[in-house]
């Protein structure tokens, strides 16, 4: 559904005069701030690695490829702070006490740092069973050691290290022959020391819970790779700016690329909540659409990365796809809250827009139920008009800062009381009126750049 047509090749006709066709783009692709086609992908965490592991996710735990510390490529898994991975018990994990050269790296882009401390990953399972933990302070230092037996103590205590929205490479290194354990971030040693923090025997490996499955870590974690029997890194070094692969002695790859809803403008993460899922039976464009039960409890959320890519002091436009199985009243998008909120809904028989109101705004009676229908909110100046199958139902007057200000999570959701519906091609425009008077729906699924 969201893609990009590039047709940079020459077409001659039969007098042997060329056409150039050229790359067809959005214009305005830089100012969307959402795009959410029917790009899906199985929604599971694979590892990449000849071991092949299966993980099992508790709690809100979502792979996904919009939030990743490379450009345009790339995936990573949101920790909500309810929620881990766990992975089975296998020699791939046993660190052998010393034995053996072992790098252990991952890149993570936390949310918030919380007291006391929180577990990056770990082989423990019980308080005091010396096995191996990674974990940060609210200060922002970094530790290693085993549970309830000892730490590194100055190695890995620098604060700061670590900072909110702000994707950060770990690497830790083990060099066998001298028995030293090096800390580095993004590439810098930032403590090294002989103190064993390795636990041995075959032990399952989890991210994002303490030893008591209690999850903490709240934020994005990508590329994990375990490899053990090689120290990767020798010496400061400068990340890799592509996604890891599987290079010789490689025992865990998490990619997090296998997304189940994916952002076209990758400025966001998208978590599913209740039983919402991808259609591929009734969509308007590509091979699926989003699916809502009839639940208030089915709706998606949207956590913004950076910025304030849904907070709206001049032109936007909000459009969608919307198909109605059945009546009732139901969010199709909404962003903010209270006086700031700005959104749409649909009933029975009407389409409503809401700005900075309790109430509908503006009402359109034109729901069509079993039937794909084009509707967008586009404010120009102060204008705001809403639209539906391109056609003008109403205007308000508004000049107003509406939507989210928070600047590291910013939930949307769909969902609603009573009612089934499928949404395909939800994009969110910040900055530009796309719509300034009546027009035809777009005929094709919305271009990613």
């Amino acid at each position: 559904m969201s893609f990009n047509i590039t047709r940079n090749f020459t077409v001659t006709n039969a007098r042997q005069i060329p056409y150039v066709l050229r790359t067809i783009t959005d214009p305005f692709f830089s100012s969307v701030s959402l795009l959410q086609g029917n790009t899906t992908r199985s929604g599971v965490i694979l590892d990449d690695s000849t071991n092949n592991f299966t993980s099992s996710i508790t709690g809100t735990t979502v792979a996904q490829g919009s939030v990743t510390p490379f450009t345009g490529s790339g995936g990573s898994v949101f920790m909500s702070g309810s929620s881990y991975i766990s992975l089975p018990s296998s020699a791939a994990f046993n660190w052998n006490a010393g034995g053996t050269d072992l790098t252990i790296e991952c890149w993570v882009k936390l949310s918030e740092l919380v007291s006391p401390n929180v577990c990056i990953w770990t082989t423990s399972t019980a308080l005091s069973d010396g096995h191996t933990a990674l974990y940060f302070y609210p200060d922002g230092s970094i530790e290693i050691g085993r549970v309830g037996i000892n730490s590194l103590g100055a190695q890995g205590v620098t604060a700061g290290v670590l900072q909110i929205g702000v994707w950060t490479h770990i690497a830790v290194v083990r060099k066998a022959s001298s028995t030293t354990t090096t800390i580095y971030i993004n590439g810098t040693s930032v403590a090294s020391g002989t103190t064993n923090v390795w636990s041995t025997g075959d032990r399952p490996f989890a991210i994002g819970k303490w030893f008591n499955s209690t999850p903490t870590l709240r934020g994005y974690v990508s590329n994990l790779r375990v490899v053990n029997g090689t120290e990767v890194y020798t010496g400061n070094f400068t990340p890799s700016t592509s996604p890891l692969t599987a290079i010789t002695n490689t025992s865990l790859l998490l990619k997090f690329e296998n997304a189940k809803f994916l952002d076209g403008s990758r400025k966001n993460m998208i978590v599913p909540v209740g039983s919402v899922a991808i259609s591929t039976s009734v969509f308007k464009y590509g091979t699926g659409a989003i699916h809502e039960p009839n639940t208030v409890a089915d709706y998606l959320e949207f956590f913004k990365t950076s910025g304030n890519n849904f907070l709206f002091t001049g032109d936007f436009t909000i459009e969608q796809w919307v198909y109605v199985s059945t009546g009732g009243e139901g969010r199709l998008f909404v962003v903010g809250n209270g006086t700031t909120h700005v959104g749409l809904t649909a009933s029975t028989t009407n389409f409503n827009a809401y700005i900075q109101s309790a109430g509908p705004t503006i009402t359109s009676a034109t729901v069509v139920t079993n039937t794909w229908q084009h509707v967008a909110l586009v404010r120009v100046g102060s204008t705001v008009t809403f639209y539906v199958g391109g056609v003008s139902r109403g205007t308000t007057t508004n000049s107003g800062t509406l939507g989210y200000t928070n600047p590291i999570v910013s939930t949307l959701g769909f969902g609603g009381s009573t009612g089934l519906r499928y949404f395909d091609e939800v994009r969110v425009t910040n900055g530009v009126a796309r719509y300034t008077a009546n027009f035809t729906p777009p005929t094709e699924a919305f271009l990613s750049a």
